[in-house]
């Protein structure tokens, strides 16, 4: 180790030169050849790191930036490493690159094409190194390995420099990745204090030692270097943890050796997103890909569907966010031109690039969509999934509920334990309906029908009563939705999405479209012979969101839960007749306990 220090120290003695040089502006000549150095320094926290003496640091240009996707979101990913770093090295949220978690365990693997095969594929000449301290960077990126030229796994901070400027002085990689481990490292074992300081001022140190290696290169190969620092994510509290999201965890920076274009130095005050004190005005760290694909002249393609655009070269979409109460796709981009919206890679529209919005009408029927913006050859893009809540019941005393979604999946929230359970749904449905190797009928519907029943409305035009107390349908169930069963309903049997009863007499069947029926037990029949539309005169307060509502939930008895396609909910007073929460809240299993 002492070896090591003193090769470190000579090392760092060759390369005293002055810093500032090494950070002038790139010019613009053609001669000269492009190379990109990505340092990723693990866990500092943007707000500390100002606060201290850096003076290398100091010779860049850093701006506040984001992790963590969107929150409520396909995109919101935990603030760990590794979907951080992925993320990173993708230029698309975990939605679509596929790493939730630090779990190597169970061989997660990157989905998405990486910066490093993203080169390859431009020109296999390309040569392309990658350094990580944290060596389970690599092994999310397994598949993507076949495109490193080098790779060196693990070992200290001091060893990554080193290995940093043998590379810059005996080898030619046109992208060298590195990462460094140690501010998380003594962050998680010691939180804030002196320790984590020096951690961050000797990085700093190996900062200015490979930005000396740099100067000395380019003025020696003729070359030009765009070098990128970043982090991974922030930390909460006293500093010892992250993953989670809070606005110090989602806090990160990007710093780069040259100006940038309007999505670096500027934020976009307009999103419709303001949440976590408008971090989400500041550039995600997805734009640091295609910042590196812009600098070294490769054409993004629209079907790459990277979700930003770069900090460099001419503006791009920005803030691509779909404003799901509205169905309309967002962005901002101040440049003349014209944006090309594409819809899962089909193009669907071109509009004017400064016009901002684009409405959307997703089909029901499909779970998920990409939405793609280009602009000035630059790409934005947007996850939307369509799983929704189809059906929700309180069962075992109302002590469980139960979410059924459109994509036949089941989640069980206990109320006791203020936890959910990711549960099989066929398993489920085949116990309600003591089915054994044939499929069960989907629960399209679920509401109350007395203090030991629920009544279900199924797949096929039927329904059935469940005996809460003895879990099973009683006999005789499923029977058919007719005029003998449901006077008035046989015609809308297979368009019902919801019900529940707003009094002891009067069920409100909800159709699709947004429209309902009122059926009155007491008479057994509908109230009227023809559907009615939904307005705050029929239910008061759901006027605005008669098209949105995909199911109800009744829990506990005085209320209901009215549960909209983006998985935010009202909750409704029975007795008072109306809307508890003034703005649709998104669904969070706390929440559902308020």
């Amino acid at each position: 180790m002492k070896r090591l220090r003193h090769i470190f120290i000579i090392i760092f003695a060759l390369y005293q030169l002055p810093l500032q040089a090494s950070v002038a502006k790139l010019s613009n000549s053609t001669s000269k050849t492009k190379k990109v150095l990505l340092i990723g320094i693990d866990g500092i926290q943007y707000e500390m790191m100002r606060a201290l003496k850096t003076p290398s640091f100091d010779h860049f240009n850093i701006v506040k930036a984001y992790a963590g996707g969107i929150v409520g979101t396909p995109s919101e990913q935990t603030t760990g490493s590794g979907p951080g770093w992925i993320t990173t090295l993708t230029g698309v949220w975990s939605d679509q690159n596929g790493v939730i978690s630090n779990d190597t365990a169970n061989k997660a693997k990157a989905k998405a094409k990486s910066v490093f095969q993203y080169l390859k594929a431009h020109n296999p000449a390309l040569q392309t190194t990658s350094i990580a301290t944290w060596a389970a960077i690599h092994d999310f990126l397994d598949d993507q390995m076949a495109y490193v030229d080098k790779r060196i796994d693990g070992g200290t901070d001091a060893d990554a420099t080193i290995h940093v400027l043998r590379e810059l002085e005996n080898h030619a990689p046109d992208l060298l990745f590195v990462h460094f481990s140690d501010p998380d490292v003594i962050g998680h074992n010691l939180g804030y204090g002196p320790k984590y300081d020096q951690s961050i001022q000797l990085m700093d140190s190996y900062l200015g030692t490979i930005m000396q290696a740099v100067h000395k290169r380019t003025r020696d190969k003729n070359e030009e270097w765009l070098v990128i620092l970043t982090t991974d994510h922030g930390r909460r509290g006293d500093g010892h943890n992250h993953g989670s999201q809070t606005t110090a965890e989602k806090t990160i920076f990007i710093g780069m050796n040259i100006l940038g274009n309007s999505e670096f130095h500027t934020v976009v005050s307009g999103v419709p997103n303001k949440d976590y004190d408008g971090l989400y005005t500041y550039p995600p760290q997805t734009a640091i890909l295609p910042t590196i694909l812009t600098y070294l002249d490769i054409k993004i393609n629209n079907d790459w569907q990277l979700a930003s655009p770069s900090l460099i070269g001419k503006e791009g979409p920005r803030r691509v966010m779909i404003n799901t109460h509205n169905s309309t796709l967002y962005w901002h981009c101040s440049s003349p031109g014209e944006a090309k919206i594409y819809t899962d890679r089909q193009l669907i529209a071109t509009v004017p690039a400064n016009k901002g919005y684009y409405p959307i009408n997703t089909q029901l029927d499909s779970l998920s969509h990409c939405y793609t913006l280009m602009i000035n050859g630059q790409s934005g893009s947007v996850m939307q999934y369509n799983r929704r809540i189809s059906a929700a019941m309180a069962l075992s005393g109302h002590k469980r509920l139960f979410f059924l979604f459109n994509d036949s999946s089941l989640m069980r929230y206990d109320t006791e334990m203020n936890t959910e359970v990711q549960e099989e749904s066929t398993n489920f449905l085949a116990g309600i309906f003591r089915t054994q190797g044939t499929t069960p009928p989907q629960i399209r519907a679920a509401m109350r029908w007395d203090d030991h029943h629920l009544c279900l409305i199924l797949s096929g035009g039927q329904y059935a009563l469940y005996n809460i107390t003895e879990n099973a349908l009683e006999n005789g169930y499923p029977k058919p939705i007719d005029n003998s069963t449901w006077p008035g309903l046989e015609a809308y049997r297979n368009d019902i999405i919801a019900a529940t009863a707003l009094d002891a007499d009067r069920v409100y069947v909800l159709l699709r479209y947004g429209t309902h029926l009122v059926f009155n037990r007491r008479e057994n029949k509908t109230e009227t012979s023809l559907s009615q539309p939904i307005n705050d005169q029929t239910i008061p307060g759901l006027g605005a969101y008669a098209s949105k509502i995909s199911s109800i939930l009744d829990w506990p008895a005085q209320y209901c839960y009215f549960i909209l396609k983006d998985n935010s909910f009202l909750k409704y007073d029975k007795i008072k007749h109306s809307v508890l929460n003034t703005q649709p809240v998104r669904f969070n299993a706390v929440r559902w306990l308020q």
